[in-house]
């Protein structure tokens, strides 16, 4: 019979524990001890892993066979099937019964830490939600999954599915299942992020908010697909986030990119618009932000929120054409790059200044044209246009220049 081991650890001086293992079974009864597992008598297991949980000391072990503890029904039933963990904590999985997962409604990691352990094939699955509100939830190559829709789960600041709160989240992988999974990272201590979000969140929406202090960094690695992708620093001043990988997002999401931040490398595929209310910093010379389409609009671009002095790059493929694009007056893009190939146009461009060789480079082929463009400098080498406009249309490739 496949079952979950919750291993309880205590250290003490001259001091020798017992240690009891409490039962956890599908089929149990919370009246019972939960001393055997044998479902027949008073000292049968417990129906409810919380009522284990509730009864064991430093030291005991909980062993849960494998099944849903998911209550369909609480109203009716009267019980509650969220998990609290507030000692240190690991749980296992064995056995070699047909089960071979462990479902919760919810889990939640307060003043406390907890590991995952499980053998290939097997899985820790979350109906709702999972809350860290201190410590470490930690998976030692185990996958926690999220198999079902998301239908509740409120936590501090709004709805979301995972929500750490001075917790961290760290090694294995978390993986979304199906179904739609919306993500709320409050960060407050340094922290890297290496795959404990899904790659693919199904529409769902990631908003990260780094509280660490100065000079600290927040790191994204891997591919992500997402919805909504929003990055904050929460005020503090000299905070970085610092986004390393590809984030993609689905066609009608918007991202937003809050208070001053460093993203080195930001993709986001043909969104309806994108809106940076903060600085984009380019603290390494390699800060880019690139905006990929191969036929749909691209929308107007906004970076008029803070200094965007990082690298942005446009590139339209298809016939979708570019919307307008606007920074600050006092922003100094370090290079803007604009290249249409279909039968689209690029909109108006109003900046500041560029330091870099070639600092603004548009591209404009077929029969297209390029509209007013606005800019307070151009450093470098100037700008350069590559304008191909059908004889049939006006001979000016754009509106205006200033």
């Amino acid at each position: 019979m496949l079952s979950l081991m919750v291993i309880f650890f205590a250290v003490g001086v001259g001091v020798a524990f017992a240690q009891t293992t409490y039962y956890v079974d599908t089929q149990g009864n919370d009246s019972n001890t939960g001393l055997d597992p044998a479902l027949v008598g008073g000292d049968g297991p417990f129906l409810t892993i919380m009522s284990a949980v509730n009864a064991a000391s430093a030291g005991d072990i909980i062993s849960i066979e494998a099944g849903s503890y998911i209550v369909e029904d609480l109203f009716t039933t009267g019980t509650n099937d969220e998990v609290i963990v507030e000692k240190d904590l690991t749980f296992t999985i064995r056995g070699d019964g047909a089960a071979t997962d462990v479902s919760f409604r919810s889990l939640k990691v307060d003043g406390g830490k907890l590991t995952l352990l499980q053998g290939s094939g097997n899985a820790f699955k979350l109906d709702e939600k999972l809350v860290l509100t201190s410590d470490t939830l930690t998976f030692e190559g185990s996958i926690l999954e999220f198999d079902q829709a998301i239908s509740g789960g409120v936590a501090p600041g709004g709805t979301s599915n995972v929500y750490v709160d001075g917790g961290v989240l760290s090694n294995g992988t978390l993986v979304n299942g199906s179904q739609t999974v919306d993500i709320d990272y409050d960060v407050s201590t340094e922290y890297t992020t290496a795959g404990e979000f899904p790659a693919n969140l199904n529409g769902g929406d990631v908003s990260i908010t780094s509280t660490v202090g100065a000079d600290s960094s927040f790191t994204i690695t891997g591919t992500k697909n997402v919805n909504d992708f929003t990055l904050v620093d929460g005020g503090k001043t000299g905070n970085t986030i610092v986004a390393d990988s590809v984030i993609s997002t689905s066609p009608d999401a918007n991202t937003a990119i809050g208070d001053s931040l460093i993203v080195n490398y930001l993709e986001v595929v043909t969104p309806v618009g994108i809106s940076v209310d903060g600085a984009f910093t380019n603290a390494d010379g390699d800060a880019k932000f690139v905006l990929t389409a191969g036929g749909s609009a691209i929308p107007a671009l906004d970076f008029s929120g803070g200094v965007f002095n990082g690298e942005l790059v446009v590139t339209q493929t298809g016939d979708g054409g570019v919307g307008d694009i606007t920074f600050d007056s006092d922003n100094s893009v370090h290079k803007l790059t604009v290249t249409e190939t279909g039968a689209g146009s690029i909109g108006s461009i109003a900046m500041g200044s560029t330091d870099a060789a070639n600092g603004v480079v548009l591209s404009e082929s077929d029969a297209g044209t390029i509209g007013a463009l606005a800019f307070a400098g151009i450093g470098g080498t100037g700008l350069d246009i590559d304008a191909l406009v059908a004889a049939a249309d006006d001979d000016t490739a754009f509106g205006s220049l200033t």
